[in-house]
């Protein structure tokens, strides 16, 4: 046979067959010459550079050929010269060099090595090199979990797998998140090495967090009762823990804090913030700084277990995530009143210097603490069905769940004489008068079709012009300001205005005597009531507080004065939106916008009398396209304020009508608020205004302080439970080119201010009910400028 590695052109020439089967190759004895002995020898020195393919080398010395020379020139991946091979054996036999002996003692225990190709065996040997620094010596079980790990791990996921082991996590897998990130895990946390953190495991560290806002735990080593408490919080899968947990699912390396962390982040999270998933990620981004996980701050270990009552430390400073005071010039960051309800530090600074939207104080969070806790048993329903529920429990009727033929139902009855029409919510349409010369044009551009519908019979108890939610004109101001459910505006400089439900009940006209709430009406709440015969019903409401404190004679002209029907505003944006708003599924039947008609001919008259007279009888109300363009841009501006699109789209019941007895006066109360959402105990009031940065002072004049605190009493009342009120405002008035939208809940002393208030104006109404005397004079002082000339 020719010397290895040396091709032979004349081997079969040289060979002829022989030997004892006669059939073997052997040398012809002619061709050993003198010739051929030179040649061979210069083909054996031609062949001391000569390469071998790295494929054929045994597994050892084919791994270390690559580790050695492959990683500082490519041409060697394939290819080993003989001075390469004689190096690679010696290396390969060397005993003291304990980092190659320990590194080929784990290669040969994996046999799948040997089917590796040269390209993934030198990124092998590359990332080896990158873990395991070749001046330190490591153990063979080392190299064995780290090449194990890496040949499991996918292609693209193996960059992270060496990031891992070279920060010290010897990670066996990379475990990635819905949206493709790293999720963690295979560091060294304080939960002790070797734990096994998945999953399963996060999921009870959160619902730790959960049960550590109600009492003390030992994280480290639970009670066998807080356990099983654990499990079925995890079982029941409700917020906050369900929120939570899917936030740190989704958080790349959620899995590589602490356990302390996790529960001191869950358990001091602001009660409600559950309620916008977007606002947890804010929190967690700003809490979560932990930098050392196996053994955190001793502070959080404190926080998570109940033994300090520190806030958590946050990004920057410790109240970071608190909302600051804002100066009145300056608008409020959108997510004002959600970062109200921390409970970290609450600013004591007095109601006149500080804005509306104020942090509150400790003791009202702690209230509202232990409401949340209450809020946890709530089942996870659809909030309607746990509003009827919950009414039918206090003896209320609901259709579906209470029995109609039950006689205990009769006074729920709005029909005043027709036993026919007892559960009907929506009246017959009302046949148009047949004078079309009654729809004239406004000034303004809207359409006038008031006068095509019967006046209401109770005209004097229609004359309650501003609802519950409707402020009182301040008598020094030149701005506009909401004034009503329907958020209409209201010229305040001593210009004509209507209140809100005044505008409304001309838009979608009710005939009280159709529809009436007895006298004797039982303390609930009621989904069904129309508009108008609301306000002809018993029951005090805030508006009617308002002229209480007004003046107590004005609270019966109200009720008696007639209404100019003419004079009716019969349309304001604040009426549109309100309805767009609150009862979008309303909107078409309430509103039309109108096509453009040329006025300038004949056929064009005809086209918009006929189009206004089928308005009329269809009882819609007319809107400029113009108008209706501004609308839909306030309602869009609403939806892109995350809060915003959550109250409007959350489910619960607009215009819900809410009465109770007063426990000190006995008298009737009742509020009817925009929209309530049980599963979360939240009332939204909607407002419109000119110029939403003067909302932050103006409240004060239009009593919204009292308003809360009267809501929110009524709310309790039937509920038992002290709601979140917050007021949605939209600006009428476009900056940049955009409609301001922004969100206020009253600080806890604009609540107890509010609160007194309402209550001393109701010990007036009583004492004037008993004493049938009813004050009437105002007496009129000076203005402070007046007091100054007179003075000077």
């Amino acid at each position: 046979m020719p010397p290895e590695g040396v091709f032979d052109t004349k081997f079969c020439e040289n060979r002829e067959p022989g030997g004892e089967d006669g059939k073997t190759l052997t040398l012809i004895p002619a061709a050993a010459s003198g010739d051929t002995d030179t040649e061979e020898d210069s083909n054996n020195d031609e062949c001391q550079d000569c390469e071998v393919s790295v494929a054929t080398l045994p597994m050892p010395q084919r791994f270390l050929h690559i580790f050695t020379y492959a990683a500082a020139d490519k041409k060697y991946l394939h290819h080993a010269t003989r001075e390469q091979r004689r190096h690679i054996t010696v290396l390969e036999m060397e005993q003291e060099n304990s980092y190659i002996q320990n590194l080929l003692m784990s290669i040969r225990d994996i046999a799948r090595l040997e089917k590796q190709d040269n390209a993934d065996m030198l990124r092998l040997t590359d990332a080896i090199k990158t873990v395991f620094s070749v001046t330190k010596n490591h153990q063979p079980r080392e190299f064995e979990n780290f090449i194990s790990a890496w040949l499991d791990t996918e292609h693209i996921d193996r960059g992270l797998l060496v990031k891992e082991w070279v920060k010290g996590n010897r990670v066996s897998h990379i475990t990635r998140t819905a949206s493709g990130a790293n999720a963690g895990g295979g560091n060294l946390t304080d939960r002790g090495e070797g734990f096994v953190h998945d999953q399963a495991s996060l999921e009870r560290d959160v619902a730790m967090g959960v049960l550590a806002r109600s009492m003390d735990l030992n994280i480290y080593n639970l009670h066998q009762a807080h356990s099983k408490r654990v499990d079925e919080i995890v079982a029941d899968n409700k917020p906050p823990f369900s929120v939570f947990r899917d936030k740190f699912i989704a958080m790349p390396g959620g899995r590589d804090y602490s356990r302390a962390i996790v529960v001191a982040s869950v358990k001091e999270a602001p009660i409600g913030i559950e309620a916008i998933p977007t606002h947890v990620t804010e929190y967690l981004n700003k809490v979560l700084t932990e930098t050392d996980h196996t053994n955190p701050d001793p502070l959080i270990v404190d926080i998570a277990c109940g033994r300090t009552s520190q806030p958590m430390p946050v990004k920057g400073s410790a109240n970071d995530y608190e909302e600051k005071p804002q100066p009145a010039d300056e608008p409020a960051t959108p997510e004002a009143v959600e970062q109200d309800t921390t409970e970290h530090h609450p600013d004591p600074q007095p109601l006149e210097n500080e804005p509306p939207v104020s942090q509150t104080d400790a003791g009202y969070q702690k209230i509202r603490a232990e409401l949340h806790e209450a809020r946890k048993n709530i089942p996870p329903k659809n909030p309607v069905d746990v509003g009827k529920q919950l009414a039918a429990a206090r003896g209320e009727y609901v259709e579906g769940i209470s029995d109609p033929n039950d006689p205990k139902w009769v006074h729920n009855n709005y029909s005043a004489s027709n036993q026919g029409e007892k559960e009907e919510v929506v009246p017959e349409e009302k046949q148009p008068a047949a004078e079309p010369e009654a729809v004239t044009r406004n000034a303004d551009g809207t359409f006038d079709v008031s006068a095509l519908f019967p006046p209401p019979s109770n005209q004097t108890e229609k004359t309650e012009a501003r609802t519950e939610r409707d402020g009182e004109t301040p008598k020094e101001s030149n701005q506009k300001e909401t004034a009503g459910d329907t958020g209409q505006e209201i010229t305040t400089d001593g210009g004509s205005g209507t209140g809100g439900e005044e505008a409304g009940e001309a838009a979608d006209p009710v005939e009280n005597g159709n529809f009436t709430v007895p006298d004797d009406i039982q303390p609930g709440i009621y989904y069904d009531i129309p508009n108008e015969a609301y306000h002809a019903g018993p029951g005090v409401s805030k508006s009617q507080l308002d002229d209480i404190a007004d003046t107590p004679a004005i609270y019966l002209w109200r009720k008696n004065a007639p209404v100019d029907t003419e004079k009716t505003k019969t349309l304001d944006t604040g009426t549109a939106f309100h309805c767009r708003i609150l009862e979008p599924e309303e909107f078409s039947k309430r509103f039309i916008i109108a096509p453009e008609f040329n006025r300038r001919t004949s056929a064009g008259k005809e086209e918009e009398k006929t189009f206004l007279e089928e308005c009329a009888r269809t009882g819609r109300t007319v809107l400029t396209a113009e108008e209706g363009r501004k609308i839909e841009l306030m309602y869009q501006s609403v939806m892109a304020l995350p809060l915003g699109q959550w109250l409007v789209e959350s489910a619960g019941y607009a215009e819900s009508s809410v009465y109770w007895e007063d426990p000190e006066t006995g008298i009737l109360c009742r509020c009817r608020p925009d929209k309530i959402i049980p599963e979360f105990h939240w009332i939204m009031d909607v407002k419109t205004t000119a110029d939403i940065q003067r909302f932050r002072t103006a409240y004060y004049d239009y009593r919204y302080h009292v308003q809360d605190a009267f809501y929110s009493d009524g709310y309790r009342a039937q509920f038992g439970e002290i709601p979140t009120f917050v007021f949605l405002v939209a600006s009428t008035t476009a900056e940049c080119g955009r409609y301001p939208v922004e969100i206020f809940m009253m600080g806890e002393d604009a609540k107890l201010a509010g609160q007194r208030e309402y209550r001393r104006n109701l010990q007036i109404l009583a004492e004037c009910l008993n004493n049938d005397e009813w004050p009437a004079i105002k007496t009129l002082s000076l203005p402070r400028w007046a007091k100054e000339n007179a003075n000077a």
